[in-house]
């Protein structure tokens, strides 16, 4: 004759597999049910609003002086004017990434010269990135070729020196958006300047 234990080991064996198999296929079924969905595989048809609009000859951001001299001094400030063309377009706000010697210029101000728009600047190393927003309550503005940013710097100390417009720093890009954040990439410009 077997022990007792024995028997009634043998009798809960077939039970406990089966709550053992029917746990398995609830979590692997529970797996399922609430992993992550993939995203969508990328269709290049698509009419995203957000895909940037390629770079046209009318579409366009230039960097100058705002007074126009062949020499600059350390004790005066340097104005720079940023001019941008849109080819038509209403412009809701736009980004300018603008490359210098951060070690040897301070930015003093950086001033929106269209009275609808409010200029943020944040400092990088290496550059600038300047972002305007403009007002919510004004009309459709478009840019036609005139100054609409102005960045006020002071040297520290004599030299040649680069200014450029940057297409794109990272996940930063110069950039108009117009009035439905569609994304215009214009041309741009570098400029330079001798501080003596």
């Amino acid at each position: 004759m077997e022990p007792e234990y024995k028997t009634q080991t043998a009798r809960l064996l077939p039970l406990i597999l089966l709550v053992a198999f029917v746990l398995s296929g609830v979590s692997v079924l529970g797996y399922y049910l609430t992993r992550p969905k993939q995203p969508a595989a990328f269709n290049a048809n698509t009419n995203d609003k957000n895909q940037p609009t390629p770079v046209s000859k009318d579409i366009w951001m230039t960097i100058e002086p705002s007074i126009k001299t062949t020499t600059y001094s350390v004790s005066s400030p340097l104005v720079l004017d940023i001019s941008a063309q849109a080819k038509g377009v209403e412009i809701g706000g736009y980004d300018v990434l603008l490359a210098f010697d951060t070690k040897n210029f301070v930015v003093k101000e950086a001033k929106s010269l269209v009275s609808e728009f409010q200029v943020y600047s944040f400092p990088h190393e290496g550059y600038y990135s300047f972002t305007a927003a403009r007002n919510l309550t004004s009309g459709g503005i478009i840019f036609d070729g005139n100054p609409v940013l102005r960045v006020t710097l002071q040297p520290k100390k004599s030299g040649n020196y680069t200014f450029k417009l940057l297409p794109a720093v990272k996940k930063e890009k110069t950039k108009f958006t117009d009035r439905t954040a569609h994304i215009i990439v214009p041309n741009l410009s570098e400029l330079q300047v001798a501080i003596y």
